[in-house]
Order: structure tokens, then sequence, then C-alpha cells
């Protein structure tokens, strides 16, 4: 049978700051970049990647030069010649010499005289090569797709050109392509040649905005297309049969009130007239370019029946993040690489914030505090973490941007929405299609300084400029004030920190229903708060504030008496989820003793919001697997587990309902996840054959609780079972995102091994490969030395970032001392190799000291806390017993002053009825 061969190319370029003739400075004060006129000829439609191209790079000359070096890879130089403002010829045939890292140097026969416009003339021809990273295979309806994508240096495969970052033009496009074919770039289409039928033609497009490097994308193809017939125009490319099917429909019909929402937002600086977003199978992430947004197809095909909420909600904040890039990233960007932070943490903050103008009913805003807050405030809890102005790689971007957009997010509520809005719209007036710098953005938030004489300048300044964020103790209290005190909190070292004093707005609610948001911004390192009467208070309402609170050891037991009580919803939800965040954290830094979060954990029998289950599921995930090691001990932690997750469980039965809440969908999955991974005979037998059942027809299973099925069903399945889906899906032609994970839950080793033998089948892309690598990394725990290998075999695959990230999931692993020391030696030759800095390994090897002992120095305290709080009984588990729930009022303890007390305490803490819910993240 013969097989079709549709080949879409992209060609977008990430610049970089390395290697030229001048330094950054000398470029941008000799030469003022005009334009770039790039000429490309393909023969792509089969299948061949070579292509012949003419650039012609318009410069004017502000001091006097002689030679021009230009970033290049691989490509082969026919021809340079430079004209003049009029393109005649001054200097024909010019030589040149490739240097390091194929780098064009090219020397005049007479200097470039100051004030004059040059153009640079060059003809090459290169090799659009199909082992890049960005290149991408699917296999759907019997057709192949290879993708190229030009990220970080490898626009330099496409063109010779300066890609510093601070340097933008104008850029005018024009393709010759099969008539087949048709090409897409940044602009429209400013006319079509006429097209002999199975000849060529040349497609050109308008000249674009000043735009960076970075912001150029063109894409050859025979996808099809919809749009919206409106005024303001919205595009989707993609696979004919997903158009033909309808399924990028709702994408394109979200996009449409995404951009008239940033359009709302964003009037008085820029308004988005049109936008074209591409679908590419298998492409790892989204590139945001100007007005051409480049996806996983998979992140934007719309099927209800086929899709589960946690996909949905993606594709939504997928769309709304790179239709933020657009204002920050490509209308305005940095002139640094290191101070892009500013940029991709407006783009974060603006993601959750359009989003949720656009499904409020989703709580959009609530969830930042789960997947930007928490992560930002774990990344940035490390002696190592950098300063956001001085970033190291890819592997703290992510994190950068997610805590810049925090403090975006916590001034906000110092200042006011209006006036942190006034502030940035300001920002992109004044930068509009220009390269800015950090200090531009923060004298703008002093310009018309607010009410309150704040120095908004130098806060940011000073969180820019110092890792970490501080760790906020009530030291001292009476029945009208609390003492405060504020330092860096720090995990896995016993290192302190001399930090200058952050500043924060402090906020707080009390027992007696009082809530005070006003500002009360704290800049030193103590502070006196007067407060009303109270019985217990909570600090940093709705956790705004990017920093965490702990509470002397009677606090604490008070807030847990009143969790652990029909009165729990006392407590803001978010705030719920702050105190399971901040106690799980403050454990591990051996601030508070586990029996606390514990005591905290007891409460979510009652509890039926989303939001604290995805916290407490991802911090029960740590430490399952530490106490997965003591039999004795693990057995009673699977009763306690059961026992709170068991009433959510029972209330939101195993299948969905119609009309419940997207949030009762996810807490089902986490529910069914927890419940069968303790065990839960009634769980077990229902995935058992739910797992069956897809086997014959993977739709039977509701996308919403297909993970929690297959990966339960699939993790002490033998061999057979697990190739059954395995076969599934080699053959499943939608999203294998979910198949894939749920393969990496096996801890059978045999099946481990077919997977590191088989991942190169030809029908993955390479986002298949790094999905099944990065989430076996995560799931596997029996064997670090097999794991290590496979690292070592296939790390090469992988960028900076998804090294770091399956490197600290492989720590969470090593929990023992012949770990340990494979771990050791591991990380020690992968740093001698130079992938990480001796820092990175300082951080690694402390956490995995943390990690060995953490069962020594934690086990029996959790031990005496579940012997004490669990109680015999009869149940559908392994085990026999249930937490104690005896039925008392809550007290007002005020010191526990002997362990009889702090025991007596702890019987309170559960001193009420029974409700709920857990989570898997």
């Amino acid at each position: 049978m013969c097989q079709k061969l549709n080949v879409v190319f992209i060609i977008a370029a990430i610049v970089v700051l390395k290697g030229k003739t001048l330094n950054c400075e000398d470029v941008l004060s000799s030469i003022n970049l005009l334009k770039y006129k790039i000429s490309l000829s393909t023969n792509i439609h089969e299948g061949d990647s070579n292509f012949e191209a003419n650039v012609k790079i318009y410069m004017e000359i502000l001091k006097e030069i002689n030679e021009i070096q230009l970033n290049s890879v691989d490509l082969t130089v026919n021809k340079i010649n430079v004209l003049n403002a009029v393109e005649s010829i001054l200097m024909p045939n010019l030589n040149h010499t490739i240097g390091f890292n194929d780098k064009i140097s090219i020397k005049f026969t007479s200097n470039f005289l100051a004030n004059a416009v040059y153009i640079l003339e060059i003809q090459y021809t290169g090799t659009l090569l199909k082992d890049f990273v960005g290149y991408y295979e699917s296999h759907e309806s019997k057709e192949y797709f290879a993708a190229i994508s030009f990220q970080t240096v490898k626009s330099r495969y496409f063109c010779p050109s300066f890609d510093e970052i601070n340097m933008r033009a104008v850029f005018e496009i024009e393709v010759r392509h099969h008539n087949t074919y048709h090409v897409i770039s940044n602009t429209n289409e400013v006319n079509l040649s006429d097209a002999i039928p199975n000849e060529f033609k040349t497609t050109k497009f308008l000249p674009t905005e000043r735009i960076t490097v970075a912001s150029v994308a063109i894409i050859v193809s025979n996808f099809k297309s919809i749009s919206t017939a409106k005024l303001l125009k919205v595009e989707i490319y993609g696979n004919d049969s997903y158009i033909n099917a309808c399924y990028l429909k709702d994408a394109m019909d979200a996009a449409f009130d995404l951009i008239n929402l940033f359009n709302t937002y964003f009037k008085s600086a820029h308004n988005l007239t049109s936008l074209k977003l591409v679908t590419i199978p298998g492409i790892a992430t989204e590139i945001s370019t100007y007005e051409l947004i480049v996806y996983n197809q998979y992140h934007l095909i719309y099927q209800s029946a086929r899709m589960t909420t946690t996909q949905l909600d993606k594709m939504l904040r997928s769309i709304t993040r790179t239709f933020a890039q657009q204002f920050f990233g490509n209308i305005v960007s940095m002139s640094s690489s290191q101070e892009t932070f500013i940029t991709g943490g407006f783009a974060r903050f603006y993601e959750f914030l359009i989003a949720d103008m656009l499904k409020p009913e989703d709580r959009v805003m609530d969830v930042y505090n789960i997947n930007i807050l928490h992560r930002a405030l774990e990344m940035d809890s490390l002696i190592t973490t950098n300063v956001m102005s001085e970033r190291k790689g890819d592997d703290i971007i992510q994190y950068t941007n997610a805590k810049f957009s925090t403090l975006l997010r916590m001034f906000e509520k110092v200042i006011g929405p209006v006036e942190l809005k006034k502030k940035i719209l300001n920002f992109i007036n004044n930068f509009k299609f220009q390269s800015t710098t950090a200090n531009d953005f923060f004298d703008i938030l002093s310009a018309e300084e607010t009410e309150q004489e704040l120095n908004l300048t130098g806060i940011f300044k000073f969180w820019a400029n110092n890792p970490g964020y501080p760790l906020i103790e009530i030291v001292s209290r009476n029945e009208t004030s609390i003492t405060v005190v504020q330092k860096r909190f720090l995990i896995f070292t016993d290192e302190e920190s001399t930090n200058e004093p952050w500043t924060i707005p402090i906020t707080f609610i009390t027992s007696n229903g009082e809530v005070n948001e006003d500002t009360i911004l704290m800049d030193n390192d103590e502070m006196t708060i007067n407060v009303p009467s109270y019985n217990w208070i909570i600090l940093n309402v709705n956790q705004i504030g990017y920093y965490r609170v702990n509470y002397d050891p009677s606090m604490w037991m008070k807030i847990m008496s009143t969790l652990n009580s029909l009165y729990f919803e006392v407590i803001p939800v978010l705030n719920r989820a702050a105190l399971i965040d901040d106690a799980f954290n403050l454990a591990i830094a051996n601030k508070i003793p586990y029996g606390y979060i514990f005591g905290i954990l007891s409460y979510l029998k009652y509890e039926s919001d989303l939001i604290p289950w995805k916290v407490a599921s991802y911090g029960l995930q740590y430490i399952d697997m530490q106490l997965s090691q003591d039999e004795e001990v693990y057995e009673k932690f699977r009763t306690f587990v059961i026992e709170i997750v068991e009433p959510i469980y029972s209330r939101l039965g195993l299948s969905s309902k119609s009309g419940e809440s997207s949030f009762d969908r996810e807490i089902r999955e986490i529910a069914i996840f927890w419940m069968c991974k303790m065990e839960y005979k009634p769980c077990v037998a229902y995935v058992n054959s739910k797992f069956n059942e897809f086997i014959q027809n993977p739709h039977n299973i509701h996308p919403d609780i297909q993970f929690a099925v297959l990966c339960n069903a699939i993790r002490n399945a033998d061999i057979e079972t697990f190739k059954e889906l395995w076969n599934v899906m080699l053959d499943f032609t939608g999203n294998r995102e979910i198949l894939i994970k749920s393969l990496a839950c096996t801890e059978n080793l045999e099946s481990f091994l077919h997977i590191s033998t088989e991942y190169k089948n030809s029908k993955f892309s390479n986002h298949d490969v790094r999905l099944m690598l990065i989430n076996f990394v995560q799931n596997y725990k029996h064997s670090v030395y097999i794991v290590e290998e496979w690292l070592r075999r296939h790390l090469t695959n992988f960028d900076t970032s998804e090294e770091s990230f399956m490197l600290h999931t492989l720590i969470k692993m090593v929990n023992n001392k012949p770990k340990f020391a494979q771990f050791s030696n591991f990380i020690s030759k992968f740093t001698n190799n130079g992938n990480f800095e001796i820092d990175s390994l300082k951080i690694f090897l402390n956490m995995t000291e943390h990690n060995v002992n953490w069962l020594n120095e934690n086990r029996d305290e959790i031990h005496d806390w579940l012997n004490e709080h669990l109680k015999p009984s009869v149940t559908e588990s392994t085990t026999e017993y249930e937490i104690t729930t005896e039925s008392t009022e809550a007290t007002d303890i005020t010191t526990p002053d002997s362990a009889n007390n702090l025991n007596f305490i702890f019987i309170l803490l559960f001193v009420t009825s029974m409700f709920h819910i857990f989570l898997h993240l």
C-alpha cells in the first residue's frame, strides 16, 4: 500500500547571546538592524529536506566597521554581495570564513561608513535535519508528518542572522513551493503567483512589525484550515481528518473569545486582529511566534467523550498562555535572556487571569495556587536557588517565570487590580515592538506612586536580586496582638540565611470570623500586629502572599481542632490547602513534627473541594514512597488513607454523573487512585473489571477515571497483562498521554525491561518517547540502578529542564543507603561530564541524604501517632483499623505543658463526625 507523505517544517527562531565578533553592546551601538528579506525554495512535498535560500539583511551603520560575524550552522554559503541602499552591488563575491560553531565571518573590501545604509545579500543552501529535538512523526491514518522546529540556536540552521535577543527588524518573507502545499507565516499573504498544475508557485507575505528572530515562523504544509468569519480573524490549521470532524472548532471558538478578552483588557495598548493556530502531531510544547502559534494537535482537539477534565483545562490555558506571549515576548521583549522572567512572568499571570475571566466557574485562579504558587515555593526553598535576574539554564526558567507571576499577584492585592493594570498598560505602550529591560518595568512601577507612598521599584528590585522567600513565624501573642518574625525558608540544609527582610503584605483571619485583608506591609525582621480577640489566627488569607507561615504548637492544635470539626469551612478553602502545603514543607524542614501533618490530613474526611485534595495527594505521594519501606507502619498508613478517602469515594461513586462539576470529576479520579493503591478490595475489583473492558474497547472508560483505573490495574500486573495495554497503546489513534502515564505505573521489573527495549518502536513520536521516559522515572521505584542506566543511555534526548525534572524525581526514590551509594556515583559522573554544576551536585546529594535519613528520623513518631489514633475495625481493605472519631466540642487550649496534654490535644482533633476525601496530582 502506498502511504502518503505529508511533511511540515516549522522555522521558528529563538535567540542566544553567544559567539559574536562584536560584543552585544558593540553590535547595538554599531548597527541599526532594519530588515530581513528572506526568499526560500523547497521541495518539502517530496520529503526532500534540502532547501535553497537568499537573505538580504538591511542595516544602518552607526559606527564605521570593516567586518561582520553572523550566526550560522551547517549552511553552505554560495555567494555574498554587499549592496547599497538602492540595491546596486558595491562589493561582489566577498570571501568569508567559517569560525567556531560555524559562524560566518565576512571581512569587507572597504569599510562600512557611518550613517549609511548597506544590504548584505547571502545566497546559501541547507538541510532541515530530521534528527533535531523538534522532529516528530505521527502515523495517524497511515500518514506521516515530519516537523522541524527551530528553537534556541536552531534558527541558525535556517538563516545566517544576528539572532541577539535585543535586535529587532522587519521581516519580508516569500516561499517557492509546490502548488499542492501552502505556506503560513506571521503576516497575511500579499499575493499568490499563478501556478501551473503540478508545478510550483511563490507565496509572499506582508512585512511584519519590528520583531525579533524569535518571533518569526514559516510553515509549509498541506494542512486544511477553519476560521472565524468575523472581523477578528482566528484560523486553525491541522490534519484534514480533524478539521472535517470539527474537533478543532471548540478550540477556535475559545480562541476567538479569548482574543476578545485580551483586546478588552489591553485595548489602550495593542489589539490583536488576526491569529493563526497550527496543530502539529507530536510536538512537545507550543511555540508562540508573532501572530502565529504552533501547538501539539492533541492540546487543541476537543472530543468531549475522550478528554479528561484536566486535558480540557490544559487546552484552555495553553491557548491563553500563548496569547499572553503575543504581548509579553513578541510585542514587548527583553533585551537580555537573563531578564525574560519579566515577560515570562507576565504570560504566566495572564494565562490564569484571562482564563478565569472566560470561565469563572472553573475557579482558574484557585487552581493557580497549586499549579504555580506551590511549585514556585517548592523550587525556591533550595539553598542553591538562583536569583531571578541571574538565571542559569533552562532548568529554572519555568520557576523564575512562576515566581515573578506570584509577585504580580501579591502586589496586585496591595495596590489594587486597576492600578496594576494601568502600570502594565503603560509598560506595553512605552515599549511596543521594542526590546526593554527589567529596570524599565521597575521604573514604571513607581511612576504616579500610590497614596501609600509604596516604593514598588525598590521592592521588586529586591525580590529580583535576592533568592528565596520568607517564613513568617508567630513568636509571641496575647489577646489583642501577635508578634511575627521573618527569615528565609530553606529545606534540605542546616545552613542559616542572613537575608535582608522582604517586603510582604500580612493578612489574617481569626476564629471569630474576622477577615483582615487590608494592607499591612511587613518590611522588617520583626513586627507586632494588633488583632481582635481570637481563639486561633491564620495568616496569609487565600495564600496571596509569597511566603510560608509557621505557628506555635498551641496555635497548630487549635487550627487542627477546628479543621477536624463540622465547622472546618470557617477556614477559607485556599487557606485549608495552604495549611496542608505549608505543613508538608515545614515537616521536611524539621520545623514541625510529622504528627501535625496527619492531624491536619485527618480533616479530609469532611472535605469536598478539589484544591485541598490535590495538595494533600501531592504531599502524600512522598510519605507513601518513604513508608513503603516499613511494612508495619505502611499497613497502618494504608488504613489512615482509606479512612480519610472513603467518605468522598462513597459519595461520588465510581461513575460520572450528569451535571456534576469538573472538580468532582477530578476528585473521583483521586479517590479511585488512592483507594486502589491502598488495596481497598472493592476498588481493586472495580479497576480490574474496567481494565478488561478497556482492552476490549478503549472508549469504554470515562476519560476522567481512565488513568486511575489503568494505573492501578497495571501496577502489579504480570508481563502478559502489561503487554495487552502496551499493544492497545501502539494501535491507539488519539492522545496517548494517559496510556503512556498508565504504563509507567508498573512496578514489575519485566514490564520495565519491555519498555526499555521497545520504546524505539517506529509508531512512537519523539514526544511519545519523552513522555515514556519522564513518566517511568516518576513512577518506578524498585531499582534506582536500572532507572539510572536507562537515563544514562537516553538523557541526551532531553533538554536541560527535563533532565533536572527527572533527576529531582529520581531523588525522591533514593531512600536507603544502597540506593544512595548508587545515586551518588551516578550523579558524580554526570557532573564530571559537565551536565550539572557543583552547586547542583551539592543540593542533589543533600536531598538524597535527607531521604535516606527520613525513615529513621520519622518512623517512630508516625507509627506512634497512627497507633494512637487508629482503632481496630473490620474493613474491606487489607487492614483492620480505622481513625478514632469520638465526638467532642472544640476546646480552647492555649499551651500544652506536658506529653499528656499533647496526647489529649491530638485526641481532640478528631472530635466530631465523618465526611470526606484525598488527592492525586
